[in-house]
């Protein structure tokens, strides 16, 4: 993985909360996406890819690359408290990423309402960049904690993702790939592969 592409990655998660999106329905989801913009049903032999647990074993999830691994804490702008990230990323075919992003707080403090947390996220994440449109957001749930659901892209990416609380952390998986190389099945795949262990 090129280290411009890491770098950009790690610049959106970081400081703006994170590249993280998904959509629980796929389907649904593509019905609103651009007619610019075409997902292929290509279907993964998910036999090459392997389990990852995270180092602290707090979650594990199924990934077709070995993850690489950023850590920093940063004041966080809105609770003004440091918080730590954690962000995985795992590369398939140079067209593809799959994230992990856990964004943990020292204590509850300002995630109380799980609702007004992913909003804030969502809302960060698109003020971000001129360029950057949302294509679809949904509040759903993902094992059991609020969830929410969304889609976005910029002239080059398309990134999906669902964002949830769990006790002080914040989640983010999503899947980004660039506009011509957008699949359907590989993130239903690694979305459903994910689980907390703790």
């Amino acid at each position: 993985m090129s280290n411009v592409r890491i770098a950009w990655i790690s610049v959106i998660a970081v400081f703006v909360l994170g590249i993280v999106i998904l959509v629980m329905n796929a389907k649904d989801l593509y019905k609103g996406i651009p007619a610019e913009i075409n997902p292929k049903d290509v279907q993964s032999s998910y036999n090459e890819w392997h389990a990852f647990t995270s180092p602290d074993g707090e979650f594990k999830v199924m990934l077709p690359s070995t993850p690489q691994n950023a850590e920093e804490t940063l004041k966080d702008q809105r609770t003004g408290q440091m918080v730590r990230y954690d962000l995985y990323i795992s590369e398939k075919g140079g067209n593809a990423l799959f994230i992990i992003m856990r964004k943990t707080y020292p204590d509850k403090e300002g995630l109380e309402n799980s609702k007004i947390v992913l909003q804030n996220f969502l809302a960060d994440i698109l003020s971000s960049s001129e360029n950057t449109e949302l294509i679809a957001s949904n509040e759903d749930e993902f094992r059991g904690y609020d969830a929410l659901n969304f889609a976005f892209r910029n002239k080059q990416n398309y990134v999906e993702g669902t964002a949830f609380v769990v006790d002080r952390s914040m989640y983010a998986l999503s899947y980004s790939s660039d506009i011509e190389n957008i699949t359907t099945g590989d993130f239903q795949y690694f979305i459903d592969s994910f689980s907390l262990v703790k």
